[in-house]
């Protein structure tokens, strides 16, 4: 058997560059628009090979993905003469698939350290093919590499994270010719491995700085294939090809100028009986301690209005997930997170010492103290139910679905305004001086009420007192942030 370096395939990969080589926006389309600013904000599993370092601020998930390549190629062979044989042309239709997976540990029911993703995609090349002519032709060319990338990221503090990925790269070659200068058909595969390490840095929640290093990645791909030789007999040659990386390194920018979308629940107070169904199925679900009266959410009347236009509402309310939490400011052992991509606001029950100071800081008597276990309790929004695709409970559980699940805008303005009209619109004006946490929480009215309204009934013991929430608001719905 004889051995050749194959030398035509100089000549072939020309054509597969035509058709896509470097494939970064199959891998991420995201990421290929934003740039070098993607090094910084990768938040999906394409973090897997932009920036292994920014895994540990995505959420377990799976990314299905895929690009359809669709381009019209022409081909002018030439001759040993010097002259043009017929023309070529053919259209690549290639729909090209990419998988990523993000999990993350949990220990003691709380959020590991340590984020891991596996990805798979091709970032490299690809197959072009062109009718047979009989004349001297390159007929397919096939030059590419699919990748596949298992990275791992280690949260070091909320403000710095640092990752790294192992890439393994399987790269396949092929090409067909006639008569240019032979008839040929030889085919090669091989495997290859890199390696890449990434940093985070995120210095306040609006910017963030990105750090990337891509070791150099060899594929030595061999095979073999037959050539016809000048006496018109077939010979079996072994086939050598190379694919180079070179090393990379990455700096990325990168600073949010609009509202971040944000989870918040969504009520329509025009849609709600007052049957406590979600009170119900939210004690039940979290196991709530029946001795101690706990309860995370509250069902309470609302009446007033004008002699010529009364009014009787019914409320539904839990933790409003604050956009600047008190609790979590208050809490001098830091057992509140509020998640940065959800906006979610969740007790750490194993850091608690049970002080009570968020109790105090929470204008709207969210967090619940159970004496029986030593600590305080409050709503999390089910995130863990979240986490699955799934509905909190007590949305799950409302027969008039009037609690739901939104994305809101995290500015004043999105998180203030209802659909249609201001619920209570004057409960906004605060008669204190003092700065109250912003609610996430929407609520929905067909139109708005006038004159005074107070709070008459509610599944739960308000030691506050009530105001009118025509002047300063109640601890029931929030909307009027200010304690009597």
């Amino acid at each position: 058997m004889k051995k050749m370096l194959a030398l035509a395939a100089v000549v072939a990969t020309s054509p597969a560059y035509a058709g896509g080589t470097a494939r970064p926006s199959s891998i991420s389309a995201r990421g290929v628009g934003m740039g070098g600013a993607w090094t910084a904000w990768a938040d999906d599993a394409a973090a897997i090979y932009f920036n292994p370092g920014a895994l540990d601020t995505i959420n377990s998930h799976v990314m299905l993905g895929a690009e359809y390549v669709v381009g019209p190629r022409k081909y002018t062979p030439l001759a040993a003469d010097g002259s043009y044989g017929t023309p070529q042309t053919t259209t690549i239709k290639s729909p090209v698939p990419a998988l990523g997976i993000v999990g993350r540990f949990n220990q003691d029911d709380q959020p590991s350290r340590w984020t891991l993703g596996l990805g798979v995609w091709n970032t490299f090349g690809g197959r072009v093919s062109y009718p047979r002519t009989g004349m001297p032709a390159l007929d397919v060319t096939q030059d590419y590499c699919i990748e596949v990338n298992g990275g791992v990221g280690y949260h070091i503090s909320d403000r710095l994270s640092i990752g790294a990925a192992l890439r393994v790269g399987i790269g396949f070659f092929h090409i067909e010719s006639t008569m240019n200068p032979f008839d040929a058909n030889l085919s090669a595969n091989g495997i290859g491995a890199g390696f890449t390490v990434g940093a985070l840095f995120r210095p306040t929640d609006a910017l963030r700085v990105g750090l990337t290093w891509r070791s150099p990645m060899r594929i030595d791909t061999t095979g073999s294939g037959s050539v016809l030789s000048a006496a018109g007999v077939p010979e079996t040659h072994q086939v050598e090809h190379a694919q180079n990386w070179p090393q990379q390194v990455s700096l990325g920018l990168g600073r949010q100028v609009s509202p971040a979308l944000k989870l918040a629940f969504q009520v329509d107070l025009d849609a709600c009986t007052g049957c406590k169904a979600c009170v119900t199925a939210c004690h039940r679900l979290n196991g709530l301690d029946d001795d101690e009266g706990e309860t995370w959410r509250s069902v309470g009347l609302l009446h007033g209005g004008t002699a010529e236009a009364p009014v009787q509402q019914t409320v539904t309310t839990a933790c409003h997930h604050c956009l600047d939490p008190a609790c979590m400011k208050g809490c001098p052992v830091g057992a509140y997170e509020k998640d940065p991509v959800t906006g979610i606001v969740r007790h750490l029950d194993d850091q608690c010492i049970g002080c009570q100071y968020c109790v105090l800081k929470c204008p709207y008597d969210v967090p619940k103290y159970n004496a029986r276990l030593g600590i305080v309790r409050k709503c999390d929004m089910c995130h863990g139910r979240l986490a699955e695709g799934e509905a909190p409970a007590c949305v799950q559980a409302c027969p008039t679905q009037a609690i739901r699940i939104v994305t809101v805008a995290t500015s004043a303005e999105a998180t203030t305004r209802v659909d249609t009209s201001n619920f209570l619109a004057a409960a906004a004006i605060r008669s204190s001086s003092r700065k109250a946490p912003q609610p996430m929480t929407i609520w929905r009215l067909k139109g708005s009420v006038t004159g005074s309204i107070r709070a008459v009934s509610t599944n739960r013991t308000m030691t506050s007192g009530w105001v009118r929430c025509a002047s300063q608001g109640c601890m029931l719905c929030g909307l009027g942030a200010s304690r009597a």
